[in-house]
């Protein structure tokens, strides 16, 4: 639009440069779900083949690290080999087997976890002791050199493996 001095006049206050209503401009694209979904499913079947790879770059790096490394050849004269001993099974310590026996009558009760700690054989409740069960299976762990760690439902009890200084 022009007015009698030949100017244009100018529609819109937001941008005063722009004689088009700004309105008209924002509308938003909407796109056809199909054609959303077909993106997705094309972005993820990028992103699975570029996993397999990495899984297959992943594998051969395993294999060929599990793979012994091949000795070079020696040219000493070959000595017969020694085999290394076997390691022997871990047996429990004198500790260990005590604490199993003073908790013996309390089996049903309780139950030992002796590889959760490195330091302590903690003493979980399967139940509800009660006060007397509470009391009698306290001081055994107070007698052995244990002591009470109280944690609401994941309370419990933990004797030394070493034993304790006297």
């Amino acid at each position: 639009m022009s007015d009698e001095t030949g100017k244009v006049q100018k529609k819109s206050f937001v941008n005063p440069d722009s004689p088009e209503d700004t309105k008209e401009k924002k509308k938003p694209q909407i796109i056809d779900p199909a054609v959303t979904l077909m993106l997705i499913y094309n972005k993820q079947a990028e992103i699975l083949a570029e996993l397999k790879e990495l899984n297959a770059t992943f594998n051969k790096v395993k294999a060929e690290r599990s793979e012994p490394p091949q000795p070079a050849p020696v040219s000493q004269p070959s000595q017969p080999s020694v085999s290394e001993p076997k390691p022997e099974p871990k047996q429990a310590s004198n500790r260990i087997v005590e604490i199993r026996q003073k908790f013996e009558p309390f089996k049903d009760l309780i139950t030992l976890d002796e590889e959760s700690d490195t330091l302590f054989v903690v003493i979980r409740p399967r139940q509800y002791l009660g006060a007397e069960n509470f009391s009698k299976i306290s001081s055994v762990v107070r007698e052995i050199g244990g002591t009470y760690v109280s944690q609401g439902k994941a309370s419990h009890f933990k004797v030394p493996k070493a034993e304790p200084r006297r």
